[in-house]
């Protein structure tokens, strides 16, 4: 049996999935909370790939952007994990997401290769985005949105 697509394989190298399906549901929760709507939340993302343009394809409110530099304070920010964002800090409240899971052919060649042949068990590197919620989306938070700091958010 070949499991296609998924970081293991042999005759499949590329990146697997991750924890996509996660990242769709809290999307999806956050924006009925806060507008009814399973899809109408606003949303900028500092990450531009097939994959994440394929689950933001029904999110009419969505932005790609290359900079940081935005005008307001969006409902819901994306960023990888590379990033440093002290800003989003101060303001938003963030959860990591497994994006892309790929094998380490390097690591299993050093390591033990039977156990990759026998139980398809071997390392992985995970590559993460953020997904970052404005705090006041929270029941409990209140953010004034007149006292954020210059930087990320002004020109």
């Amino acid at each position: 049996m070949i499991l296609s697509n998924q970081p293991h394989e042999m005759w499949f190298p590329s990146y697997g999935t991750g924890q996509v399906e996660l990242f769709s549901k809290t999307l999806q929760d956050l924006s009925k909370h806060n507008t009814g709507f399973n899809n109408h939340i606003d949303i900028v993302s500092m990450v531009d790939t097939p994959s994440l343009r394929w689950v933001l394809r029904d999110y009419p409110n969505v932005q790609f952007i290359t900079s940081p530099r935005i005008e307001d304070l969006p409902s819901i920010v994306i960023t990888q994990q590379e990033g440093d964002f002290p800003d989003l800090n101060a303001f938003y409240r963030g959860q990591d997401f497994v994006w892309w899971i790929s094998m380490n052919w390097w690591d299993i060649i050093l390591s033990n290769m039977t156990q990759w042949f026998t139980f398809r068990d071997a390392p992985v590197s995970n590559d993460y985005v953020i997904l970052w919620a404005r705090s006041d989306l929270f029941p409990e938070e209140i953010v004034e949105i007149q006292e954020r700091s210059p930087g990320l958010f002004e020109e």
